[in-house]
């Protein structure tokens, strides 16, 4: 991810990730800007029904932050999925 983000020289990425932390991992999504990792969102709703298996390889992350960013004057938020429902 590092890598990704030293490739952000004047413009702004959101990057889907598996992050590890310990034991568990987390469904991820990392804003990018400017060569370094602004902030991280780590998904809380894990679907686990019909074609969606996410809590056989994902942890969920209760106590997480909201992921709001500015972008060029304007908040910007960052869900990843069902996330948005909740």
């Amino acid at each position: 991810l590092a890598r990704i983000a030293a490739s952000t020289r004047g413009i702004v990425a959101v990057v889907g990730w598996p992050q590890s932390a310990g034991s568990v991992v987390y469904n991820a999504a990392s804003v990018l800007r400017d060569g370094r990792i602004e902030a991280t969102y780590r998904k809380r709703e894990l679907p686990n029904y019909a074609v969606f298996d996410e809590r056989r390889y994902f942890d969920v992350d209760p106590d997480g932050d909201n992921c709001v960013v500015t972008v060029k004057g304007v908040q910007v938020g960052v869900v990843i999925c069902e996330d948005l429902w909740f």
